[in-house]
């Protein structure tokens, strides 16, 4: 039987996928009940990038 890796998220990463998910939810509210709020949108996907970088470096086919 194959025994599976477990992947290892670095705590940085989570903290910045968090307060990003948290800004952008608070963007897509100002941005829905006031037309503001592009500004939270944009960097709350910002924030949650480095951690979607991350595992897809660590996706079997990006080490080919």
């Amino acid at each position: 039987m194959e025994q599976r890796k477990s992947i290892s998220i670095p705590w940085e990463l989570l903290v910045l996928d968090v307060v990003g998910a948290f800004s952008f939810a608070w963007g897509l509210y100002q941005y829905i009940s006031e037309d503001k709020g592009t500004y939270y949108i944009l960097v709350g996907v910002l924030l949650m990038m480095p951690l979607v970088l991350h595992i897809l470096n660590l996706s079997p086919q990006a080490k080919k």
